[in-house]
């Protein structure tokens, strides 16, 4: 998600540089990780991500609570970690 943020917004230059890495994949990965920095888009996507869990973390499921706080935990790690 956060390199089709990153293509969506980018400049034609930098679009078609991301389009050549990730035609050379794998070798181009380490360029694709250093760019989805540069441009933030990890930032922009965690936000999007944010408010889209705070509907899937809804009143407890009817698994049970135990099971809704690790589904919950999850969510929250997911949207927090870094790359």
């Amino acid at each position: 998600m956060p390199l089709l943020k990153v293509h969506g917004r980018a400049s034609s230059a930098l679009r078609g540089r991301i389009e050549t890495l990730l035609s050379a994949a794998p070798a181009g990965v380490e360029e694709l990780i250093a760019i989805v920095r540069q441009e933030a888009a990890s930032n922009r996507t965690g936000g999007c991500a944010a408010l889209r869990a705070g509907g899937a973390q809804g009143p407890a499921a009817p698994a049970g609570e135990r099971d809704s706080r690790r589904s919950r935990a999850t969510v929250d790690h997911v949207i927090e970690r870094n790359f």
